[in-house]
């Protein structure tokens, strides 16, 4: 199985940021700081379960994250990682590289995101 992660230009945000910061630059960038630590925490968690076949550090960090992840509405990451923790409760070898490989690139293509839009400030 080819598990190559390919990453992709930024891609624009399904977020309004003025909702959140009242279009206040410096809190924008520090929500999206925040936000980039979250979701590299998230994708830290993912690669531990993933080498000890346990997930529980996954979860966990899923649930710390929550709201960061929701804010984000990327509805691609809400799904990989509900069939990450399907696949792992069903103890589907395949499923499992399959869809952590998925959510892998999607969190790791989610940073460069992030990142490009606290580079627009």
């Amino acid at each position: 199985m080819n598990t190559a992660v390919t990453l992709e230009q930024p891609k624009p945000l399904n977020i309004d940021f003025s909702s959140y910061t009242d279009d206040d630059q410096e809190f924008k960038k520090e929500l999206c700081l925040l936000l980039v630590d979250n979701v590299k925490e998230l994708h830290i968690a993912l690669q531990e379960s993933l080498q000890t076949g346990d997930l529980s550090a996954f979860s966990t960090v899923c649930h710390k994250v929550t709201v960061s992840i929701d804010m984000i509405d990327d509805h691609q990451v809400n799904t990989l990682i509900e069939k990450v923790k399907d696949a792992f409760y069903a103890q589907h070898p395949l499923l499992i590289a399959q869809y952590t490989s998925r959510l892998s690139a999607a969190l790791l293509q989610l940073v460069i995101d992030i990142e490009a839009e606290i580079a627009m400030r």
